[in-house]
């Protein structure tokens, strides 16, 4: 008989670590009513069970000292995973130290994870899948790098159109033969 997903209720590890904390703050609460207070809440579509909170309560050093990445998950990594994890995340590190600050991409973390020999449960290569689970087990996430023209003093870059325009001003319009990407014509 398969389990309707209303019978059963996944706390995440930072969920866990909450109850843990009651359960030590108020140690005269039963599981029962343990399990009524993480229901209220964690607002949960159905009840959490007293025996789900027993079973917390005897793991409970398992929800200690999460790191931030890992607080919304409903199970921890395992030490291996969490050990080549921090391998690539610290050649990421390197990676961007050595290449002045450089963007990182998707391709660029399969790389680095595929030159360190990270070993996947498949036996195979890292995956686009891989990464988006190692993107979210670590809280990496990618962002794109803008030109230089967004860190530009406002002030300096209008004075430096007045003066250009001063300088075009002196040629003919018949000597002005290439110009591509500018835009100081414009009001």
């Amino acid at each position: 008989m398969e389990r309707q997903p209303s019978s059963y209720i996944s706390l995440s590890l930072e969920q866990k670590n909450l109850l843990c904390e009651k359960h030590k703050a108020e140690p005269s609460l039963t599981h029962a009513q343990l399990a009524r207070w993480a229901t209220q809440q964690f607002q949960t579509q159905g009840d959490v069970k007293r025996s789900t909170v027993q079973g917390i309560l005897k793991r409970s050093t398992d929800f200690v000292d999460l790191p931030d990445s890992q607080r919304q998950r409903k199970r921890r990594c395992s030490v291996a995973l969490c050990a080549s994890d921090q391998k690539v995340m610290q050649k990421l590190a390197e990676y961007k130290t050595w290449h002045d600050n450089a963007t990182i991409k998707g391709s660029t973390v399969q790389k680095v994870a595929l030159r360190e020999g990270v070993e996947l449960p498949s036996g195979g290569r890292p995956s686009r899948g891989w990464l988006y689970r190692f993107q979210q087990r670590t809280g990496l996430w990618f962002s794109l790098r803008h030109g230089e023209g967004g860190s530009l003093d406002q002030d300096l870059v209008e004075e430096g159109l007045k003066d250009l325009r001063a300088v075009v001003a002196g040629y003919r319009p018949q000597d002005v033969y290439n110009m591509d990407e500018t835009a100081f014509f414009l009001p």
